[in-house]
């Protein structure tokens, strides 16, 4: 009997391989009819090299779905498929739908995909996928990470208006942080243009309110990947100060958490994965480790 099995298998190689994808497929589109009926579980998919390109053509036809739940719904799908991918083909597939994406009607769907595209690295950029970015940065509005999109995809021929975009950044103003300028500053220090770094490290390390520093300012400095600015993530990886406590607790985050986070997060060699906020003590140790000698 299981030689016979085996016999089946391989004059079938295929057969097990296809019916596991279309009781996925059934399962999807389930789940789609149940999202048009205002469900919001989502179930999880096992995709990998052996079925990412297959699923990728399959939710294209749902990509336009009447229902903005639905087509809301493919592009986590698509997110998934591609973050978790090890073909670049199929990364870069993705990353150019999601450019379209920032046009989108639903700025739910915009939002999304904007959010999604700040974890690809800039070879995920095709030449398509940046003709579509350049279209954009030409409409009067869009989401300011989309201009560190556009610094992490390396869109050169934008330079000279994101020059002019910089050129009235001032941290004295309140929410300096919330500026065009300040986006665009961050973009062409990403793009190599290192005489912006001294305003970047001024911007941050002047802010008083530590919070607003280390919970969100400190991933700007990571994203530039400028070397002193890398120095100072550093400086709050190797730091055991921490925040306020909050309520009842008479100590907060240590800076070295956030710190830690967005160097995972925006580094390519970092040897720590990005994955929230509390991090062991040897991954601290193994991430001051690795900066230490990189840094000598």
């Amino acid at each position: 009997m299981k030689s016979l099995l085996f016999t089946l298998l391989l004059a079938c190689p295929f057969a097990l391989f296809s019916q596991t994808n279309q009781e996925i497929e059934k399962k999807i589109i389930s789940e789609f009819d149940s999202v048009r009926k205002g469900s919001i579980k989502a179930s999880d998919y096992h995709f990998d090299s052996t079925n990412e390109r297959h699923f990728l053509e399959f939710l294209k036809r749902y990509e336009d779905d009447e229902d903005s739940r639905v087509r809301s719904r493919v592009r986590i799908m698509k997110a998934k498929i591609a973050l978790q991918s090890r073909d670049g083909s199929t990364r870069q597939q993705v990353v150019e739908d999601f450019a379209r994406d920032i046009g989108d009607r639903d700025d739910a769907i915009a939002q999304y995909v904007t959010a999604r595209l700040l974890s690809f690295k800039e070879n995920e950029f095709s030449a398509k996928a940046k003709k579509i970015m350049v279209s954009i940065f030409k409409r009067p509005n869009y989401d300011h990470d989309f201009i560190l999109i556009c610094g992490t995809a390396q869109l050169k021929e934008l330079v000279p208006r994101l020059k002019k975009l910089a050129a009235g950044f001032d941290r004295t103003k309140d929410g300096w942080y919330s500026t065009t300028a300040w986006y665009a500053t961050l973009a062409l220090a990403r793009m190599g243009y290192a005489e912006k770094t001294d305003n970047i490290i001024a911007a941050v390390e002047l802010e008083l309110n530590s919070a607003l520093r280390v919970t969100r300012l400190l991933r700007y400095l990571a994203y530039t990947r400028q070397p002193d600015c890398i120095k100072l993530l550093q400086k709050y990886l190797e730091s055991s100060e921490t925040l306020p406590g909050l309520r009842n607790e008479s100590r907060g985050t240590e800076f070295n958490q956030y710190a830690l986070e967005y160097l995972a997060f925006y580094m390519d060699d970092f040897p720590i994965k990005p994955t929230g906020i509390g991090y062991s003590k040897e991954e601290i140790e193994i991430a001051r480790a690795f900066l230490k000698k990189k840094s000598e």
